[in-house]
């Protein structure tokens, strides 16, 4: 095919889809949209249900162009609210309650609104909830741990509707990264949760102590398990890591950790898991052995 011949072809499809396209927007067409609803004269205690809609579905008639024209344009419907209170309000909305913007000219479009709608109206409620916090990472957390960070202030008010505001009962941090720290309290936001009207504050510091941090290698920890189950397990001693401040690290004797596995009378696997406690002040960070092979021994029956 000649450069020529596929030129042509171009234009001739080019020049179909100008025609089509202007049939289209010349046609006149039936169709159903959506309107946003705005309230006037609202009381400033109220605010509409999540069980109700803020659109309006309504019918409409015109040329195509003027349909394309009412879609990306701004146009609301709008209801006095003056006599609203708590619960369901029935009101009859009508095309007069349509506002629209200065370029959908009147007469274009023809409107099918005629219904009576229910609105449920909620509570605004106000409530202090704690703020908790969330990691990025599983060695985010483990940085945050290790310098005691605490949340300042550690409660925030939030205001919304009260079948939301009821349900919440923390507002949590974005994720914490290490690399937001570039000194000892660094800002933070907070995540809203959807439908809640404010928070404040909306960013908090987090408060790092400045101490020292080190680890540990425990080794040589004598495996417990039940004797009296005529068992023996390989291998029969551990080794264990744990991180802290220094001070902590420094309290910590071998005889206060442990390492032992727990296995049932009726255990017929060839191995078991290795369980450890280590004090509430510093992290088990890495052990060996994960598991240990259980033997049973023979039972002399002479």
């Amino acid at each position: 095919m000649s450069l020529k011949s596929l030129n042509l072809k171009i234009l001739v499809l080019l020049i179909v889809l100008m025609v089509w396209s202007v049939h289209h927007l010349m046609k006149t067409h039936h169709t159903q949209i959506e309107l946003p609803v705005m309230f006037s004269n609202l009381s400033d205690d109220l605010i509409l249900s999540p069980a109700s809609s803020d659109q309006i579905e309504i019918f409409v008639e015109g040329k195509g162009f003027h349909v394309y024209n009412l879609i990306r344009t701004n146009n609301y419907i709008e209801i006095n609210a003056k006599n609203f209170t708590y619960g369901s309000n029935e009101v009859n909305v009508t095309e007069h309650d349509i506002v629209l913007q200065e370029t959908v000219q009147p007469g274009t479009i023809n409107f099918y609104l005629n219904r009576h709608i229910n609105f449920d109206f909620d509570r605004i409620k106000r409530s202090k909830v704690k703020i908790i916090k969330r990691f990025l990472t599983l060695e985010d957390e483990m940085f945050f741990r290790q310098r005691n960070a605490t949340i300042s202030p550690a409660e925030v008010d939030i205001e919304g509707p009260e079948q939301i505001i009821n349900k919440i009962t923390n507002i949590t941090t974005i994720p914490l990264s290490k690399n937001i720290v570039n000194d000892l309290h660094p800002v933070v936001e907070l995540e809203i949760p959807e439908k809640v009207l404010g928070i404040k504050p909306d960013v908090v510091q987090i408060i790092l102590e400045h101490q020292s941090y080190s680890s540990k290698t425990i080794p040589m920890i004598n495996i417990e398990y039940p004797q009296h189950l005529g068992i023996i397990i390989i291998p029969q001693y551990a080794t264990i890591k744990i991180e802290g401040s220094s001070e902590n690290i420094a309290q910590i004797k071998p005889d206060m950790v442990r390492a032992y596995i727990e296995i049932e009378p009726d255990h017929n696997n060839d191995f078991a898991v290795t369980k450890f406690y280590v004090p509430d002040n510093v992290k088990l960070v890495d052990y060996t052995p994960r598991r240990v092979q259980v033997i049973r021994k023979e039972i002399d029956n002479n």
